[in-house]
């Protein structure tokens, strides 16, 4: 679905130079809440944007190849390893992502201050009398890693 209506066949996507519609890949994997919640962020924008067509599609490494023969203007993206960043960084698009889980990405991102996160939850746990605490995040993405930092900071204190 896109913008509320169904496409029924190829052609009522295709679009050329002179095309009024715009087309945006948004890549993101459905398996987590918060990349959901980004994908209904983006939808309630683009239904004010009547001339957006959202092109889903789960950011695997074979489909960054597949966007660019789409004629997407740009790309909404869960960049979350290397091989994603180098493939979405080859792109000759513009790309925005909503992961920040790869360090030193020379992307714009948009994302939450995970270590200002860190800190709240580990604040409210100290005002709440706790004396115990552990972490427990992948511990091999970066905003878990950062998380943790704000966390570990604020407990240490």
């Amino acid at each position: 679905m896109v913008n509320d209506r169904k496409i029924t066949d190829k052609k009522s996507v295709r679009t050329n130079s002179k095309s009024k519609f715009v087309r945006i890949g948004l890549m993101l994997s459905m398996e987590s809440g918060f990349f959901r919640g980004v994908m209904l962020g983006v939808r309630k924008y683009a239904i004010s944007r009547p001339n957006w067509i959202i092109l889903p599609a789960p950011p695997e490494t074979r489909r960054v190849t597949e966007i660019q023969t789409m004629d997407v203007k740009g790309v909404i993206a869960a960049i979350t390893s290397t091989q994603l960043a180098i493939k979405f960084t080859d792109l000759k698009l513009p790309v925005v992502d909503v992961a920040a889980d790869v360090p030193g990405l020379l992307l714009p991102q948009v994302s939450v201050d995970s270590q200002e996160a860190g800190r709240v939850a580990a604040r409210h746990f100290l005002d709440c009398g706790l004396m115990h605490f552990g972490f427990y995040g992948p511990p091999r993405l970066e905003h878990s890693i950062q998380r943790e930092a704000g966390f570990r900071k604020t407990i240490e204190a």
